[in-house]
């Protein structure tokens, strides 16, 4: 049984302080999100296993925890995500968790990215009831909650632009506390090469990256177990294909490291495949829990660009299974063992599977002309 396989390859892991990286494919209905939440809880039993983060990008992911070692980094946490802002707040607090957990350099040097705070003026400057949303004292006293230093503390950043790594541990603990409390004055920058951006006004793609690594790291531990769901939603190429090594940038000082990630995109997985010292693909078949599988690594003679374009009826952006097909299907034509309609119907389902791989569609457009010219002359008898 699967889960049962998996399971071991968590337990051998974690005892031999190694990592290991499983990429979970199949066509939608097979599984793959169910699989996840099923790991997930599994692994939050296992007495050798010190944490389990469970990470999404959707609202309508699949996970349902049943134990508190596994935390769940997702969108239905965050209050009213649909709310860029409240995105905006999780995500200032995963970086203050960064450097509790001393993560921050790693985390702003795989980005390649710096952070800083903003803390813009309120109507009333001086009022620190100004800045935040007074139904989430749950009817208690802002002193209650923060003590009269921390409000002054708080009220003394007002104005100005502080960099993540500049914050003392007086300010760090301050913005823990008002953080929950939805402050409307606080926003998020962003230093790249070429330039300072809000975090509200990046591509949603380097939204995702950042969020997806700073869950990791400031959540991370040695013997954690970390499932992720779809990671490449609104990645775009170069991402994606980068996505494999720089997950294993985010992962390399710890041990005991077990990610399994259910993804749709066929380069990621194509990605991974180079790496056979720690990923492992899976590609799931049948429906619901009854879970039809093929490992991928222990399948002997294993063509892996053949198996995607079979099984996920996805060609990789650089399959050699595509050439193939094409010359096969030529070659058929030519011996007269496939009719003319059958080869350019043939061809025409070939090219929905290549998903807007321009080299390819263009390569299958010309086989459909060279089979269409070779039809006329064979009709002409030359």
């Amino acid at each position: 049984m699967l889960i049962n396989e998996l399971m071991q390859e968590i337990s051998t892991t974690t005892k031999n302080d190694g990592k290991k990286i499983f990429y979970i494919i199949g066509n939608n209905g097979t599984g793959k999100s169910m699989l996840l939440n099923e790991i997930a809880n599994k692994a939050s039993q296992d007495k050798t296993v010190n944490k389990v983060l469970c990470i999404s990008n959707t609202l309508y992911d699949k996970f349902k925890l049943e134990n508190d070692k596994a935390i769940y980094l997702g969108l239905r946490t965050v209050n009213n995500a649909i709310f860029f802002s409240a995105v905006e707040r999780t995500l200032c607090g995963f970086l203050l968790h960064c450097i509790n957990k001393n993560t921050l350099n790693k985390l702003e040097k795989n980005l390649n990215m710096k952070f800083s705070i903003v803390f813009e003026s309120g109507k009333k400057i001086n009022d620190i009831g100004s800045y935040y949303d007074k139904r989430k004292t749950k009817n208690k006293h802002i002193s209650d909650i923060l003590s009269e230093r921390e409000i002054t503390i708080f009220l003394d950043m007002i104005g100005h632009e502080i960099n993540f790594k500049e914050l003392n541990e007086e300010q760090i603990v301050t913005l823990e506390k008002f953080l929950p409390l939805n402050p409307n004055s606080i926003k998020l920058k962003v230093k790249k090469d070429n330039g300072k951006f809000l975090f509200e006004d990046l591509s949603s793609g380097e939204q995702n990256r950042i969020l997806l690594s700073s869950k990791v790291l400031s959540n991370i531990d040695n013997k954690c177990v970390i499932v992720i769901d779809e990671p490449e939603i609104s990645l775009h190429l170069h991402w994606q294909i980068d996505f494999h090594a720089f997950l294993n940038g985010l992962i390399s000082s710890y041990k005991g490291v077990s990610i399994f990630i259910a993804s749709h995109s066929p380069i990621l997985v194509s990605e991974a495949y180079k790496d056979k010292n720690v990923s492992t693909i899976i590609i799931l078949g049948g429906q619901g829990r009854n879970h039809e599988y093929l490992n991928v690594q222990q399948s002997s003679n294993t063509n892996f660009e053949n198996i995607v374009l079979d099984f996920f009826n996805t060609a990789t952006y650089r399959s050699i299974a595509i050439d193939e097909e094409i010359a096969r299907i030529i070659t058929s034509f030519k011996n007269e063992t496939e009719s003319v309609d059958d080869s350019i119907s043939k061809l025409e389902s070939l090219k929905k599977n290549v998903k807007g791989i321009q080299n390819k569609i263009t390569l299958i457009d010309e086989a459909i002309n060279l089979i269409s010219k070779l039809s006329v002359n064979l009709i002409k008898g030359e």
